[in-house]
Parts: C-alpha cells; sequence; structure tokens
C-alpha cells in the first residue's frame, strides 16, 4: 500500500485575518495574494506539495445532509429504468412517480450508498465568521486495502502506484484512519475531474469506478463537527477555509471519499491541554460497495 501522507497547509488565520477576493485559480501566486503565505515550490505535475508541521485550520458549521448516490449518478438516475407498478415497462407518468418516491424511500436503507452531498447554503455570519465555509482548492490522497491490484488516477497522478499491480493488504488494525494527514498532493483547484479507480476486488472480480467529486462536494462546503457558536468570534470573515483534506480510500470491492479539515474551537477538547482547541474529524462523505 502506498500511503502518500503530509501535515496541513500552514495556520489559515493568517489568510482569514484580511480581506481577500477569491480568484477563480488560485495559482501559486494569487494563492500567496490571498493567504499572505507564500506558497512552497510545486512538485509533480504542477501540485503544490504540502509543507510539514501540524497547523490549525478553521470552521464553520455544517451538518452534513444524509443524500444516496451511485458512482456519478442521483439517486433518480437509479430510478426511471424501473418497471411501472403493473409490471410492465410502459411510461405511465402517475406510476413512474410512484416508482420514484419508492426508490427515494428504499435507497437510504439499502446499505449499498451512504453519503453525505451537500445542497449548496447561502452563507450568513454568525460572530463575525461567514459560515458555512467554502473551499476552492483542496490537497488529496489515496490508500488502497484489501485489493489483488489497484489504480487511483485523479490530476494525471497515480496514488497508489505500489499496489497497481499486486495485492494491497489489510488495514492496519486499530483506529488506521487516524493517521492520516492532510492530503499529500496540495494546492488542487476544484475539480480538475473525477477520480478514476481501476482495481480488482480479493475475490478476483475486476472493477472500475468514476468518482465525480464535483458532485459529491457540490456545495464546496467544509465537513466538520464543531458547531457555529463554538467557532472562534472572526476567525473566518471571508468564510473561505484554505486546502481541506480529500480521501479517497479503496477497501476491497467499497470505495469511500473522506474530508478532514482542521476547525479551530473556542474550549479546549481537552481539559488541561492547552494545544486542544482545535478539531480535525474526518468525515465520510460518500462511500459505495460495488
Amino acid at each position: 500500500m502506498k500511503s502518500f501522507r503530509s501535515a496541513a497547509w500552514p495556520f489559515e488565520a493568517a489568510a482569514q485575518a484580511r480581506p481577500v477576493q477569491v480568484p477563480d485559480l488560485p495559482d501559486r501566486a494569487s494563492y500567496t495574494r490571498m493567504s499572505g503565505i507564500e506558497a512552497p515550490a510545486s512538485r509533480g505535475s504542477g501540485l503544490i506539495h504540502a509543507s510539514s508541521g501540524y497547523v490549525p485550520a478553521h470552521p464553520s458549521s455544517l451538518s452534513p445532509r444524509p443524500a444516496s448516490r451511485l458512482g456519478n449518478f442521483p439517486s433518480s438516475s437509479l430510478c426511471m429504468s424501473a418497471p411501472t407498478r403493473d409490471g410492465r415497462g410502459a411510461s405511465r407518468s402517475s406510476n413512474l412517480s410512484r416508482v420514484l418516491a419508492a426508490c427515494f424511500a428504499l435507497l437510504p436503507l439499502s446499505g449499498c450508498i451512504q453519503a453525505m452531498t451537500q445542497t449548496p447554503v447561502a452563507q450568513h455570519m454568525v460572530n463575525g465568521n461567514l459560515l458555512p465555509l467554502r473551499f476552492k482548492i483542496h490537497s488529496f490522497s489515496a490508500y488502497a486495502f484489501n485489493t489483488l491490484k489497484c489504480k487511483v488516477i485523479y490530476f494525471n497522478e497515480d496514488f497508489t502506484a505500489e499496489d497497481a499491480d499486486k495485492p494491497s493488504g489489510p488495514p492496519p488494525e486499530g483506529d488506521y484512519r487516524s493517521t492520516w494527514g492532510f492530503g499529500s498532493y496540495s494546492g488542487i483547484r476544484n475539480f480538475p475531474g473525477p477520480v478514476e479507480v481501476t482495481w480488482t476486488s480479493l475475490d478476483g472480480q475486476d472493477h472500475h469506478a468514476s468518482i465525480d467529486l464535483a458532485e459529491i462536494f457540490k456545495g464546496e462546503e467544509i465537513l466538520h463537527r464543531v458547531p457555529d457558536e463554538e467557532i472562534p468570534d472572526g476567525m473566518y470573515p471571508q468564510g473561505l477555509y484554505l486546502d481541506p483534506g480529500i480521501f479517497v480510500e479503496v477497501n476491497d470491492r467499497t470505495i469511500s471519499v473522506y474530508m478532514k479539515a482542521m476547525i479551530p474551537t473556542k474550549h479546549l477538547q481537552i481539559p488541561g491541554n492547552k494545544n486542544s482547541n482545535t478539531r480535525h474529524d474526518l468525515m465520510l462523505a460518500w462511500t459505495h460497495t460495488y
């Protein structure tokens, strides 16, 4: 298994403490203008490699809304080919409506798909913070477990090169995801294209999936668990969070997409530990078993 790891982008309070205009295309120069922080030198295919060091980032209060999605297709697409109530393929609009309603009701219970995709919400001010937070660039990492071979391509980069033609092995014991940083490659503009995954599960079955991050994160909102009122006042006057980590995990027949962002808090998360005034929860955004 190849685990391209890194730590967070430099402390983001500096970026939020001064008015900024968010460009559509934050290249290295405009990124520096936005944040007031000199971006590290580019690496690989023009991507900015994340700097090292553990540093807090910042917040919004998004309570992710569950929705059912399969690959790049919304739930409604899955239901359109279902037969009508009389069992025939005739397209009677009244019967089709009933079938669609049944599909929407059953899909969340199927266990096949769980998702926390976002319906865009208008930003509003809460204690000097423009919430929910948005992001325009992100970091990315991919992990493969329990596959006979696996290839994950994103932005013309192969993120699982070591697992391309050999078994990836099981995940480490315990809470292995807690060891994930904030993405191995940073500064990727939203969104250059789908994540293309080609792999063989443990039963020898070949699979291919095209994961549309633009659809999963269509609201460009930061996923986290910090309530609005717990975010320090005035930390995000522009409502912009720089560089959350997005992770794709392939585990046998299941692909999952996660987000991690370090969010500051008013109160210590570990009593007595003065360095625990942040949360960096790994949030499930989408998953599907093939």
